[in-house]
């Protein structure tokens, strides 16, 4: 009898998953030729996102070859390593970590580790420290997007990538939940927002589970740094990843992955918001260092919340301490003929008068007519 012999295709490996994941989310082809600078503390998902990003841009041919990344096999991972530099990107990747300096030795080990990650991988580094120390959460984060702004606008580049995970989105709704967030908090974080006219945020994981990036990690032989600071629970989101979800899985055990689909359905809705947000803002909005807006009587809240909170985020203003009560005070503004002046967290003053709301950032003289 004659022998037929079948041959196989070998499963994709976890590494390669993770590089198909950052290309259907972000496709090569967007960022490969022009400047990235990606936010890496040395954790195991801004190490995943900084390797996946520099091994993608030597790949001419990534976006066709991880798009199929499933009939892919060791022979054809070797062919696409032997043409790594066919096309060389005329792009950077800048690896840029953020010191706080908060523990000591161990803050400065890990910013040692991604420098020398990023000299192993020809990659540039940058690294920055604050002017004044701070530990609370909402000041560290401000502190860190300062600074990526400031390095890319330095450099020139054209994105800032940042590694927040699947449980990171989860861990947000649940927070933004216990503060009385409106349906845009539910929506959990942006894959990608605009910081500038020529300047945009990236999130290329965040559906893709910390585990998944861990196995990847292990897999591929690549180390990471563990922060200590992620076990303290006097931090309200490490309470939530550490106290909160382990209680809510013990009697849901997939409701990571649940929530996870509930956001991907409010952010359609917040899509929709957004651009209707953003026509809005076209034909009531000057924006400037004095930011002038016109009253409006007949949009609805929904939408003056969404282009106030656009605003925001155009501006560089601090949300972390604005709360529903404080958007719907300021769309409520929006929608009288109320004169009254206010403050907002941040330091953010509002005065109305006539048929304008001006809004302005600490030490910025509000015009008066």
């Amino acid at each position: 009898m004659k022998s037929t012999s079948i041959t196989r295709k070998s499963s994709p490996s976890r590494w390669s998953e993770i590089l198909a994941e950052i290309v259907r989310v972000w496709p090569t082809a967007r960022w490969r030729d022009v400047g990235v600078i990606v936010g890496c503390s040395g954790g195991a998902d801004s190490i995943a996102l900084l390797k996946g990003l520099a091994e993608l841009r030597r790949r001419p041919n990534a976006d066709t070859h991880y798009s199929a990344h499933t009939d892919h096999d060791a022979d054809a991972n070797h062919s696409a390593d032997a043409n790594h530099d066919a096309q060389p990107p005329r792009g950077f990747l800048v690896a840029a970590h953020f010191n706080h300096g908060l523990r000591g030795s161990e803050s400065e080990a890990d910013e040692a580790f991604v420098r020398d990650f990023a000299e192993g991988h020809h990659l540039d580094f940058s690294s920055g420290r604050p002017a004044e120390t701070a530990s609370d959460e909402a000041s560290m984060r401000s502190q860190r997007l300062e600074f990526l702004v400031q390095t890319a606008h330095a450099a020139g580049a054209r994105y800032i990538a940042l590694a927040h995970s699947l449980e990171d989105n989860v861990e947000t709704v649940l927070h933004n939940l216990m503060r009385g967030t409106g349906p845009s908090g539910l929506a959990g974080i942006r894959s990608c927002r605009p910081i500038s006219r020529d300047l945009v945020l990236v999130r290329p994981l965040l559906g893709t589970g910390r585990d998944r990036i861990r196995a990847a990690l292990t897999e591929a032989d690549q180390p990471w740094r563990e922060d200590s600071s992620n076990t303290n629970t006097d931090y309200r989101r490490n309470w939530i990843r550490h106290e909160l979800v382990p209680q809510i899985e013990s009697q849901y055990p997939n409701a990571v992955i649940a929530v996870g689909r509930a956001i991907e359905s409010q952010r359609d809705w917040r899509t929709i918001i957004d651009r209707i947000a953003s026509e809005w803002i076209d034909t009531h909005c000057s924006l400037g260092t004095v930011v002038s807006l016109r009253r409006d009587r007949e949009t609805e809240l929904p939408i003056l919340v969404a282009a106030l909170q656009s605003i925001w985020e155009v501006q560089q203003w601090p949300r972390g301490e604005m709360t529903r009560e404080h958007w719907l005070r300021i769309a409520g503004t929006l929608a009288s003929n109320r004169t009254e002046r206010y403050s907002l967290p941040g330091n953010i003053d509002a005065v109305a008068q006539g048929d304008e709301v001006k809004i302005r950032a600490p030490g910025v003289e509000v015009p008066r007519k």
